[in-house]
Parts: C-alpha cells; sequence; structure tokens
C-alpha cells in the first residue's frame, strides 16, 4: 500500500492519520462520549492538514474525509446512528485510499527515477546499508552515462568524477543551460565537481570499506544527496 519511495516524515503522518481514522471508528462504534468524538475528530482533522501541507498539493480525498468527518458528527450527536453508518464506510474506504493513493503518487516524484529503482529492493527489506550503497552504484553509472565512459575502462569514484567534468569532455562541453539553477557559471560548476566528488568520496567510500548500520533517517539523508547529484546529469533515455 505505501511505496517505498522515500519521504519518512509524511509516510509517519499518513500512518498517524490512518491511526487516528480507524481509533474514531471504534469511538463511535463503542458509542462514546461527543466531547471524545469531538477531541478525535479535530486531530485526524489536524493531521490531514500536516500531510498535505507536507505534499504541498492538493490531495484527492482530502474534501470528501472532511465532509464525511463533518456529517458523522452531526449525525452523532443527533444520536442517529442510520445517518453516519456510510459515513463510517466512506471514512474507511475510499476517503483513505485516495488520501494513500494521492501521497503515494507525490512519493513517486521526489527521486530520480534511476535512483528509485536502483533501491527500491534494499529500501523495501529495511536494508538501509544496502540502499546506500546502491544509490552510489546508481551515481556512477549516471556519471558513466553522461561522460560517455564505458564501463570497461574501469573508473570509479574520485577519478570517474575528474574524467566526466573535464573540460574537454562530452559532459562539460554540452553542459545543460535549462537545468533546475539555470545555466551554472565555471565557479558552480566547478562546485558541482567537488559535491559530486565529495559525496562519493565520504559516503560511497565509508560504504564501500565497511559496514555502517545507518538508521532508515540517515539513509534519507545520504539517498537525498544522491538524488541531488543526479538532478544535474542528463536524465536515462525512455
Amino acid at each position: 500500500m505505501i511505496s517505498a519511495v522515500l519521504n519518512i516524515s509524511v509516510y509517519k503522518s499518513l500512518s498517524q492519520l490512518i491511526s487516528q481514522l480507524h481509533g474514531l471508528v471504534e469511538r463511535v462504534q463503542r458509542q462514546a462520549p461527543i466531547e471524545e468524538i469531538d477531541l478525535h475528530i479535530a486531530a485526524v482533522r489536524s493531521t490531514l492538514t500536516a500531510v498535505q501541507e507536507t505534499i504541498d498539493t492538493g490531495l484527492t480525498g482530502v474534501g470528501s474525509l472532511s465532509q464525511h468527518l463533518g456529517w458523522l458528527r452531526r449525525g452523532y450527536q443527533r444520536n442517529k446512528p442510520n445517518e453516519y453508518k456510510s459515513d463510517l464506510n466512506d471514512l474507511q474506504g475510499q476517503d483513505l485510499a485516495e488520501v494513500i493513493h494521492a501521497v503515494d503518487s507525490w512519493a513517486q516524484t521526489l527521486l530520480d527515477r534511476r535512483l528509485r529503482d536502483a533501491i527500491h529492493r534494499s529500501w523495501q527489506s529495511r536494508q538501509y546499508e544496502n540502499a546506500v550503497r546502491d544509490s552510489f552504484i546508481c551515481l556512477e553509472e549516471a556519471l558513466r552515462a553522461a561522460g560517455q565512459i564505458d564501463h570497461s575502462v574501469g573508473l570509479s569514484g574520485d577519478r570517474l568524477v575528474s574524467a566526466v567534468f573535464s573540460s574537454d569532455g562530452p559532459y562539460m562541453k554540452s553542459f545543460p543551460s535549462d537545468g533546475f539553477m539555470g545555466n551554472l557559471t565555471t565557479g558552480e560548476r566547478t562546485g558541482l565537481q567537488h559535491l559530486v566528488r565529495g559525496a562519493l568520496l565520504l559516503f560511497r567510500n565509508a560504504t564501500s570499506h565497511r559496514s555502517i548500520q545507518h538508521s532508515a533517517n540517515e539513509a534519507e539523508n545520504i539517498i537525498q544527496l544522491v538524488n541531488l547529484c543526479l538532478r544535474f546529469l542528463p536524465p536515462k533515455a525512455d
């Protein structure tokens, strides 16, 4: 149900939303006082707002979920279960499913497709050290493609970066001017080279030389750095 693609904070909020909705339904079913129902409805609305603000876009299902919360509260206050029974079903069914789908769809856009495919299996199995290692394999493959460097040449890490960022190489000669930071100056291109080199020398080398038990948060931070580096490299051809 929940994508393995990264964004831990929004998925924590989504998990909280699911738990809160189930808690609300359970309290409605056991006829808790209206004051308790109001508290749980407020909590659901607050978490829903947090999810919506995180993904910074319209969430399909938010309007209907909020509407059904209001109808549920009105019917519950009037003590008419037949009026809010369908609202309970919609909240747990279509409304929640639409919110989950919207969050998953948004999450798919966070990572470069190459990186998403590279780390999917490791991340899914919570092998975060492997996910970090896989992310740098992906970055090096993207660097080779950008620099038109055959894998058989045997370049990796620092030497690979030097070759790709060579002033007479194909990548620098045709450096894109329409990236998300526009046309980079010579100094900014040097900064990009240092960024990629530093990421490889620090995180890729450390993961290659010894076992590092990364937490999910630590792995996410490193993988997002790789994702940033990939944003400057030509996308994989379809």
